[in-house]
């Protein structure tokens, strides 16, 4: 069978570029199907968003989101899905971190090139601080 690129083809998306751990942040995710072969009908595919310390993915991310369905009907060349998942941002040290969006993360589908598949973001996460007041005091 010849090589095909399916579903999982190109990822665009957009999130913030910082967060406090702690809070939620909303992102937009857009896979195309960039092969010249439609995904068929019956399909698995799955989609996933992570935090990472580097730009690629490995199964040590956290996984902020993650979803997996059968494909309904085919996903013809240049063909797109899109999805907006609100995610929990987890606690975790303060710094720099990724965001990853990643199609097809179960590599589940039969594709010539995987590598089109992660979309990086970098994300500066900061820590949720209290802030201490002095609100009463007494003195012996």
């Amino acid at each position: 069978e010849p090589s095909k690129e399916n579903s999982a083809g190109s990822v665009t998306g957009t999130a913030p570029s910082s967060g406090v751990s702690g809070t939620t942040a909303s992102l937009s995710l857009t896979v195309t199907n960039t092969g010249s072969v439609a995904a068929p009908a019956g399909s698995f595919r799955s989609d996933a968003v992570y935090l990472s310390t580097d730009p690629f993915f490995s199964f040590d991310d956290i996984t902020l989101f993650s979803q997996a369905t059968t494909i309904k009907y085919p996903l013809a060349p240049g063909d797109s899905y899109s999805f907006s998942p609100t995610v929990s941002i987890p606690s975790r040290p303060p710094g720099s971190y990724f965001i990853l969006f990643v199609a097809d993360s179960s590599q589940r589908l039969p594709e010539s090139d995987e590598a089109n598949n992660v979309l990086a973001l970098p994300f500066e996460l900061f820590s949720a601080q209290g802030n201490l007041q002095v609100v009463s005091n007494t003195a012996p």
